[in-house]
């Protein structure tokens, strides 16, 4: 009856029997009842899937799962093709796919690039509307290191339908997920990324923002400089957009030291000079920038280094309850360490639900913050995910946690294991 109830509010995204209440979110929603662990797979061979850091978007009442690469094992036990080994057993099944939609809880619809659409890195996407999501894609910059696109394309699907594919950005784009945000305000798409261009005779740097619109496509300059290392949005409930990221450079003779940033955009497309929150630099660099929006309440975290069993990261956080006019600095989260970065989601109210992977044992933790205050660390459903979790909000009720996992396969290189797609459900609950 439970897993009734489960694929009705998944396939539908609205769950009657869970309406969040104005009541129930001014006292906290902070509560999650989480579905059994699933492995990802097609519906009709039942082939294992596995999708590269997914952006999670609700498309027509099913959740879809967008990311790149993607991959379809070759039967339920074989990962690659028999003749294959090593990265071109990887490249031999990934076929144009760049993620699935589900039609229950584990199984769905593989989605497929647009006809024709080659030489692809990084897709990532965003909800445009119930029925339909906007997709950005980057096409390799050959001349420049591997995480740099040369151009980038936006295409719009609803449904199994594809839009036009156009080319919204060409330059040379820091094009990788730690360096990439995307977020929706006003029925408009916002994308922002580190970047070079050249106008005319003019090189341009810093973070470009392309906002897909109603009407048009526009594209600004969020900030000039020298391009940060990563990049987060935030989109208050005021109907503002934040840019923060980690950049400048270190020195004490630097126009703009090196530390954590902050721009505003106003609605004449001109944003803010950028405003410095925390000076980074020497042992404390600055990694992994994470932000989530819960109304007018805005988070900020990110760790002083990448994180490894041998060098445990301290993780960090900025809160503003005026949708970034102000920040207030807070104690680091007592996470289990060595913690890998996080990622965060709003939920009713002021409420957040935070996520974060052990480096060492893969073990993925979560913790909820309600009221001014964090709750407990508890365990997640795995304990060997291969990197950082997908977590997003599909309704106002339903979340989506989605992390891979190594599996037994049968051929590939003397039976070891390769990635597949772990899922899991949770209703939301609220307090009565």
């Amino acid at each position: 009856m439970r897993m009734l109830k489960t694929l009705g509010c998944l396939l539908s995204l609205v769950c009657t029997q869970h309406v969040v209440t104005e009541a129930q979110q001014a006292r906290g929603c902070s509560t999650i009842e989480w579905g059994a662990e699933r492995t990802v797979r097609e519906a009709v061979t039942g082939r294992p899937v596995y999708v590269e850091t997914p952006s999670i978007v609700a498309l027509s009442g099913s959740a879809t799962l967008i990311g790149y690469p993607t991959y379809m094992w070759r039967s339920g036990s074989v990962f690659a093709d028999s003749g294959a080994t090593g990265i071109n057993a990887l490249q031999a099944r990934s076929e144009g796919l760049i993620g699935i939609t589900l039609r229950d809880d584990q199984a769905g619809e593989m989605v497929r690039l647009p006809a024709g659409t080659k030489n692809v890195m990084t897709v990532r996407a965003a909800q445009h509307d119930p029925r339909s999501v906007d997709v950005f894609w980057g096409t390799p910059d050959d001349a420049s290191p591997a995480t740099m696109a040369r151009e980038i394309w936006h295409a719009r699907l609803t449904g199994t339908h594809w839009g036009n594919a156009d080319r919204v950005f060409v330059g040379r784009a820091f094009w990788n997920n730690s360096q990439i945000s995307i977020d929706t305000m006003s029925g408009a798409t916002v994308l922002a990324f580190p970047a070079y261009r050249t106008d005319g005779e003019r090189q341009r740097s810093g973070i470009a923002e392309v906002e897909i619109g109603p009407s048009a496509v526009r594209q600004t300059w969020a900030y000039v400089g020298e391009p940060p290392a990563y990049v987060a949005m935030l989109a208050a409930r005021t109907q503002s957009l934040s840019i923060a990221f980690i950049g400048g450079t270190a020195g004490p003779s630097s126009p703009m030291p090196y530390g954590v940033y902050i721009a505003r955009s106003h609605p004449t497309g001109i944003w803010t000079k950028p405003e410095l929150l925390v000076a980074l630099g020497g042992d404390t660099p600055g990694w992994n920038l994470t932000t989530v929006s819960a109304g007018d309440t805005l988070h900020l975290f990110w760790s002083d280094q990448p994180g490894s069993a041998r060098a445990p990261a301290e993780l960090h956080h900025l809160r503003s309850s005026d949708g970034g006019q102000s920040w207030r600095t807070l104690a680091a989260l007592d996470l289990p360490e060595p913690v890998g970065g996080v990622r965060a989601i709003g939920l009713a109210g002021d409420g957040v639900l935070v996520t974060t992977r052990h480096v060492k044992t893969g073990s993925l933790a979560l913790v909820f913050w309600s009221h001014d205050r964090w709750s407990d660390v508890t365990p997640a459903l795995s304990s060997s995910a291969l990197s950082l979790p997908s977590l997003a909000r599909i309704s106002p009720t339903q979340v989506v946690l989605s992390w891979g996992v190594q599996a037994s396969n049968a051929l590939l290189m003397n039976n070891q294991p390769a990635p597949v797609l772990s899922l899991s459900i949770g209703n939301i609950k609220c307090a009565d």
